[in-house]
């Protein structure tokens, strides 16, 4: 279950991504037509060569098809989603909502804990010791004595008759049941040196998890403050600047390129901050 959960939240994520990818890819793809149309009319006036109105329609073309497959990229996932939840939400369901990564976690002695209290496998070591102990004192009862108590009677030549009361106590020379014991303990200890490495082992995936979380934090926090911003204003300064005469077509798609790969760039660092979350929360076993 945990595992499931964990599957469906990464797939949501990521559809949600290519999502925003395909969003950002049709908004671009707008603005080549744009251009396109505006290399046209320049091209009828005289302004413009053969050449640049070409790499205009070949810049239109290949944001078309990055589009067209970018839809079959979200598309996909949708349909893995579907099949993640059973069709429960229909074969291809649709991402929908404004997600936000959590921005405060806790720290590291309290995920720790929330691991050792909800990680299943950490529990299942520790119900084999404990199984094993129990193991353990059953065979050291069977070993001991079983004492056995009875009643007897009968009567002699004189016609006598007499009752009285047995008590056996049946002494183990032979069956001990040592091997039994020694091959319990031999399972023990596998199984306490087994729960001693799943515990070394969560430690270091909630602490590697929420290093990744961290480290995707502050990538998130850099290109919001330093890339969102003048990518998107970019966007629009260079159809303006463009329109304007003030900037050819070969600049402006050089341009064009750097703003939309910083805007990609925030997508991935967004997806990289949630799947980060999604980690941290396998690791402890589920949900804060």
């Amino acid at each position: 279950a945990r595992l499931l959960s964990a599957a469906v939240k990464y797939t949501f994520y990521w559809a949600l991504r290519i999502r925003r990818q395909v969003e950002l890819l049709s908004e671009v793809n707008d603005l080549d037509r744009r251009l396109l149309d505006a290399a046209g009319s320049r091209l009828e006036a005289g302004e413009i060569g053969q050449i640049e109105a070409n790499l205009a329609r070949v810049r239109y073309g290949q944001g078309k098809w990055g589009l067209i497959q970018g839809r079959q990229r979200y598309s996909l996932e949708r349909s893995s989603l579907g099949r993640l939840l059973g069709g429960a939400a229909g074969a291809e369901p649709t991402p929908v909502g404004a997600i936000e990564p959590a921005r405060e976690m806790a720290n590291l002695v309290k995920l720790l804990d929330l691991a050792r209290h909800k990680r299943p496998d950490l529990k299942a070591a520790e119900v084999e010791v404990a199984r094993l102990a129990a193991e353990s004192e059953l065979n050291r009862k069977l070993a001991l004595p079983n004492p056995t108590v009875g009643v007897f009677g009968g009567h002699d030549l004189n016609a006598e008759r007499f009752v009285g009361l047995s008590i056996g106590i049946p002494l183990p020379f032979f069956n001990r049941r040592q091997a039994e014991a020694t091959a319990i303990a031999g399972r023990a200890a596998q199984a306490k040196e087994r729960l001693r490495a799943t515990e070394l082992n969560v430690e270091r995936e909630v602490r590697d998890a929420l290093s990744a979380y961290r480290t995707a934090q502050a990538v998130l926090e850099i290109n919001e403050q330093d890339v969102v911003a003048p990518a998107s204003e970019s966007l629009q300064l260079l159809e303006a600047a463009f329109q304007a005469g003030k900037m050819d077509l070969l600049s402006l798609s050089v341009a064009e390129r750097q703003a939309v790969e910083a805007r990609m760039g925030y997508i991935d660092a967004w997806y990289g901050l949630v799947s980060a979350q999604v980690a941290l929360e396998l690791t402890t076993g589920g949900s804060r």
